[in-house]
């Protein structure tokens, strides 16, 4: 398990894990606290300076992707990597990135 990490902040550089659009392993960079929205269930977001992959479910509860057009991280797939006590192993585990 994860050792000590700082918690993400403006201008902290994160890889994204555990993430159900195939966004795992995406280095970002976190420009601003963009805060909970209710269109998504109450997550926390970041705004991020990537294009990231999204998909939403239609009216018939259809998985549906759609263009990278957004660059909003949720926190809880956010694992800072600029700083904090932590092993190389950890990060590629979590990211899913392990060989």
């Amino acid at each position: 398990m994860v050792s000590e990490l700082k918690p993400i902040e403006a201008g902290c550089m994160a890889v994204i894990y555990n993430d159900e659009s195939g966004n795992n392993g995406t280095v970002v960079t976190c420009i601003k606290y963009v805060g909970e929205r209710e269109d998504n269930w109450d997550i926390d977001l970041w705004e991020t300076d990537t294009m990231l992959k999204y998909y939403y479910f239609d009216e018939q509860g259809n998985k549906e992707e759609r263009a990278s057009d957004d660059c909003h991280a949720a926190e809880r797939n956010l694992m800072r990597i600029d700083g904090g006590d932590f092993k190389d192993e950890e990060i590629e585990e979590l990211a899913g990135l392990e060989q």
